[in-house]
């Protein structure tokens, strides 16, 4: 066998076009592109980071398609997929001390996969700079509620270090709001101010009652209302997607002569 060495002088001619409808196999590509980063430098241990994470704003990047949602340091994806995950570490350390750094990402079972088909994190890619000391990265997966209680495990940890010192039947700081309840409202279980309810007093405006309470953004709210029958209620909004930390809404007032209740609901997925 030999080769011959060809001039590009001596390629004359044009290129055949390639028909696409003989390509098979082919997606329709990239349909979504996030980037999220700590507001500020991380010092400690922590499972997980949980806050100060923000949306890239850098100019360098732009978002594609739906934006992921993150709560607590656990992201969310908009659908299922397939999806390329990356993270950057800076890192500083004294060079009198052999420090070590352990980076863990978790995956959580039960996302729309086939346990027996694709698994659930197809790719981890991680690099650190230039002349920083080593690192261990580490990739697990496992329930997300490992005590059954209803309660994700991570927010138990967020919160108390444990996932045994609350459940479905406690409430930490004594608010008469249990902390599952605290754990869907996305409420402080350590603050018996914190909690789901209308502010007061509640205003009655050119004859509409207007209902405000403290939300929590990302989660979606519900107003219902009984008239008399505190058995009987009536949806009067649903679907009320907090994008802030305060949210009002407006209803006209019943003058029947029978007392009118306000209840409000947080609605899960």
């Amino acid at each position: 066998m030999s080769l011959i060495k060809v001039k590009g002088s001596s390629i004359t001619g044009a290129l055949a076009a390639v028909d696409g409808s003989a390509l098979t196999g082919l997606s329709s590509g990239l349909s979504m592109a996030d980037m999220w980063s700590l507001t500020s430098n991380f010092t400690g241990s922590a499972n997980p980071i949980a806050s100060n994470w923000e949306q890239n704003d850098e100019e360098s990047f732009s978002a594609l398609g739906s934006s992921m949602t993150q709560s607590s340091g656990v992201f969310s994806f908009p659908s299922t997929g397939i999806y390329y995950v990356t993270f950057s570490v800076m890192s500083e350390a004294n060079a009198l001390t052999n420090d070590m750094f352990n980076m863990i990402i978790q995956a959580e079972i039960g996302n729309g996969y086939n346990d027996t088909a694709f698994p659930k994190l197809l790719l981890l890619f991680h690099h650190n700079n230039f002349n920083e000391r080593f690192d261990i990265v580490n990739l697990s997966q496992g329930s997300s509620d490992i005590d059954g209680d209803g309660i994700l495990d991570q927010w138990e940890f967020n919160y108390f270090n444990s996932i045994s010192k609350v459940n479905e039947s406690t409430d930490y700081d004594g608010d008469s709001f249990s902390d599952i309840s605290e754990f869907i409202a996305g409420t402080d279980p350590l603050d018996d101010k914190s909690l789901l309810g209308f502010m007061l007093p509640v205003d009655v405006i050119s004859g509409k009652v207007l209902l405000r309470w403290k939300s929590i953004p990302n989660r979606r709210y519900r107003i219902e209302r009984s008239n008399g029958d505190s058995s009987q209620w009536e949806i009067l909004a649903s679907g009320l997607l907090a994008n802030s930390t305060r949210m009002n809404y407006m209803d006209l007032r019943v003058s029947n002569g029978l007392p009118v209740f306000y209840r409000l609901v947080v609605e899960e997925d």
